[in-house]
């Protein structure tokens, strides 16, 4: 890992790019992010945000955007396109695709058409777990379908340590299992009392095997439930930077 490839999911900061986008990403720009990763645009328009970005000198590594969304709207695709986005990426499935073995192998191919049309546009599309992909479902898991039944060219997935380790699956075994297919990586950790997330580094996830064993393009630093949010992801930054400088 190279702390370039560290970017920081924006719904981490919800409460504060709700009523001001671009003063949060002036505010990520100056604790030393260069990248980040959208769930949705705040109080502000994707162009905006290009500009905001480009005069901060950082990019939109990736943007979490509903498969609905996808599918049903071709200005979700310009918007991706004007932001200047590498991946969009699904980030969470209702039941109605999960349900079954039915369901997700009809989830799979919905990821395919869905990543075969991004591609058209110069866009990546990935998936991002959270732990029900690991719960048993008719002799395998969602995961496990998942990875088998979407095409490898056109599919990737946005690995989320904390869900899986909160799963009970070995972050690191899944890394080394899945390699090449996942180019996004989560980083957040698990607190001591292992029933809520953490800033990384101050929690309980073996950070260092994770991170020399991933092959990722981004390490995207995420809290869904931080207690002070600016603070936490600069917390994350300087430890992963730490980190890379001890590896370097």
């Amino acid at each position: 890992m190279k702390i370039d490839q560290v970017a920081v999911q924006l719904y981490t900061l919800r409460d504060l790019t709700a009523s001001d986008m671009l003063g949060t990403l002036r505010q990520l720009a100056q604790i030393g992010y260069r990248a980040v990763e959208l769930a949705g645009y705040g109080n502000t328009t994707p162009q905006a945000i290009r500009a905001e970005l480009d005069t901060l000198g950082m990019r939109a590594a990736a943007a979490h955007v509903r498969l609905d969304q996808l599918e049903q709207a071709d200005g979700a695709v310009e918007a991706l396109k004007t932001i200047g986005c590498e991946y969009v990426v699904v980030p969470w499935v209702g039941e109605e695709h999960r349900g079954s073995v039915a369901q997700v192998r009809e989830l799979a191919e919905q990821l395919n058409r869905t990543a075969r049309r991004l591609a058209q546009h110069g866009l990546r599309l990935a998936y991002h777990n959270h732990q029900f992909e690991f719960a048993p479902l008719d002799g395998t898991t969602m995961w496990d379908l998942l990875v088998a039944e979407t095409d490898p060219a056109l599919v990737d997935f946005e690995l989320d340590v904390y869900w899986a380790a909160y799963a009970d699956q070995d972050p690191l075994a899944l890394i080394e299992r899945h390699g090449a297919r996942l180019p996004l990586l989560h980083l957040k950790d698990r607190a001591a009392d292992e029933e809520r997330d953490a800033p990384v580094g101050q929690g309980t996830l073996p950070w260092e095997p994770i991170l020399a064993a991933s092959r990722a393009r981004w390490y995207i630093v995420e809290q869904d439930h931080p207690r002070a949010p600016l603070a936490d992801v600069a917390h994350s930054l300087r430890y992963l930077r730490g980190l890379a400088k001890a590896a370097s």
